[in-house]
């Protein structure tokens, strides 16, 4: 998909981040309810236990992390929700499902285009947040051409920001502190000291190498490589992808590391090669490779 294609839609989080109970809860309500309809219907409110706003901000990110779809007329459950929600991890209570659902969320522009921009496409390290709205704002309006209220744009900023990087208030319980699921993957930080917000480039140590070869075969099955992808392609992605390793934060020195413990897990599908200093990841059997990845990926971080 390139930007010219791309019809985003903004604030429909109804300004509430994602919750570590949501996903599961409203997952079993989609299948309990057949569907759709566990938040539309009058007893929504009651099922789920939360306000009607609440309720459409978890039909929201079911839809933002791919764990649901409308592909055609009817919403269903994507293979994604199936082997997180429904074999893998019920509960959402591994660092790993978190770091995928990360990378839904950064791959999907369509629902979540402030989170594909800010990890994607947006390099500064440290910034404020009048910097961080501007620059969000000008690529809206400036690279996509779209018109939308300065409202909804700082939603979205705002939104990415109190999910990654939440800043500390007295006011805030214990209970809310330990219910922002995102903010564990320390992808972004808010430095009390200066009030700027940081992005940290670095190896990322708890970046499991299952989990990052996953992301990186469904980022070659998006971009449609399925011969190799090379070192510039997940740093850099291409329109509406982001690259896997700007996704993570992760350093040039910290892929190449990844790529490697990658080929040591999985020689039968990959081969990475350097030369000239361009390193390139190659998938031996092409896209049958990257298909065993996908699924080999999964097995081996959940089942070890």
């Amino acid at each position: 998909m390139a930007y010219q294609d791309l019809k985003p839609s903004f604030a429909r989080h109804e300004t509430f981040g994602l919750r570590y109970s949501w996903l599961p809860k409203g997952f079993h309500a989609f299948k309990s309810e057949q569907g759709a309809s566990a938040f539309t219907d009058d007893h929504a409110t009651v099922r789920l236990g939360v306000g009607k706003n609440m309720v459409n901000a978890i039909f929201y990110w079911l839809q933002a992390s791919d764990v649901i779809d409308k592909p055609g007329n009817e919403y269903t459950v994507t293979d994604f929700g199936k082997a997180i929600l429904e074999e893998y991890d019920p509960y959402l209570e591994d660092d790993g499902s978190l770091q995928l659902i990360h990378w839904q969320l950064c791959k999907n522009p369509t629902l979540a285009l402030a989170f594909y921009w800010f990890f994607g496409r947006y390099h500064a390290l440290s910034f404020s947040y009048d910097e961080v709205a501007t620059a969000f704002k000008d690529f809206c309006r400036g690279r996509l051409g779209v018109s939308v209220s300065d409202s909804s744009l700082d939603k979205d900023i705002n939104m990415v920001l109190r999910m990654y990087a939440p800043q500390r208030k007295k006011r805030d319980s214990i209970e809310d502190s330990f219910d922002n699921p995102m903010a564990q993957l320390a992808l972004a930080q808010y430095s009390e000291s200066d009030h700027r917000y940081i992005k940290p480039v670095t190896d990322q140590p708890e970046l499991d190498t299952h989990v990052f070869c996953r992301v990186v075969s469904d980022f070659a099955r998006d971009k449609g490589a399925d011969i190799s992808v090379s070192l510039a392609d997940l740093m850099k992605g291409q329109e509406c992808l982001p690259g896997p390793a700007s996704c993570f934060c992760l350093s040039q020195s910290g892929t190449i590391t990844m790529l490697e413990r990658m080929q040591r897990e999985y020689p039968q599908q990959l081969e990475l090669k350097e030369q000239a200093g361009n390193w390139v990841l190659y998938f031996r059997e092409g896209a049958k490779s990257v298909s065993e990845l996908r699924d080999l990926s999964l097995k081996n971080y959940y089942q070890g």
